[in-house]
This record gives C-alpha cells, structure tokens and sequence, in this order.
C-alpha cells in the first residue's frame, strides 16, 4: 500500500481556513460593537447618571488597576461597571465613580465619561473588525487567483 498525499490540491485549504477564522472574528468584534451601541443607545435615551461608591474590584489590567468593580448606588443597590474605555480606569475600593445607569435594567449601566466620549459607532465598527473583514477579502481573492492559475497549468 502506498500513501501520497496532493500537496498541490489542497494548497487552497490554508488561505480558506484563515479566511473563515478572520471572518468569525470580524463577526464578533462587529457583535461587541453592535452590543455596546444599543448600550449607549438606551442609557442616552432613559439613563440616570448617579455617584456610586466601589464595594469590590473585579477586574484588574495589566497595570494592576482595576479594570471593572462593583459599585454600590445611593439606594444599596449594586451594579458591575467597566472601565475599559473610561477616565476612571484604576479607582479602588470606597471610592466614588459616576455611572450612568438604566433604572429597569442594572446589567445595562456604564461610566458618564465612557458614555459622552464622542466615538461612534462607525469608527468602532470599521478600527475593531475592518482589519479582519480586509484579511479574510485577500485570503479569498488569493485563493481564487490560485484556483484560476491551477485550472490554466492543468489544461495544458
């Protein structure tokens, strides 16, 4: 028994598989982006902007400032806020950070700055996926030219 392997058949496999990865992770970066749009969305339209107190430091970055806490509302209430984006980034436990809040839904709350930053939603979209979105185009126009090469080769 003899096993060869089409090395030049399946040369196309690699930049298709890269694209599809690229794309999925397009895909998520533009769900990420899509998420935190209607997020600004609501807490602009119904949003109450309180002064909370951190109770509990749930996150820390790479600089050992902490990157989401849980803060206490003036009505003991507690909500989980982070400050990925925010000037807030490294309060520690007691002290006071303003978050905007949606009074029907605590899930939805972030920090006032982090809210009125002025980024868009189109600048988000086209920093956070575009260079992947763009990756997965030329792996599939490459792997087309390959194809059309290769049926050419094979024909004469």
């Amino acid at each position: 028994m003899k096993w060869s392997l089409r090395v030049p058949r399946r040369r196309w496999m690699v930049p298709v598989f890269l694209g599809v990865a690229a794309l999925a992770l397009a895909g998520a970066f533009m769900i990420n982006v899509v998420d935190e749009y209607s997020d600004r969305s609501v807490l602009r339209a119904r949003g109450q902007q309180v002064t909370a107190t951190v109770t509990e430091v749930l996150e820390y970055n790479r600089s050992d400032e902490s990157l989401e806490v849980r803060a206490a509302l003036p009505d003991g209430r507690l909500v989980d806020v982070d400050f990925a984006a925010s000037n807030q980034l490294g309060t520690k436990v007691g002290q006071p950070v303003q978050v905007t809040i949606d009074p029907g839904d605590l899930l939805v709350s972030m920090p006032t700055d982090q809210l009125n930053n002025g980024q868009s939603f189109a600048s988000n979209l086209a920093v956070n996926s575009g260079p992947f979105a763009l990756f997965a185009i030329g792996c599939f126009v490459f792997t087309f030219i390959r194809a059309r090469e290769s049926s050419r080769h094979a024909d004469t």
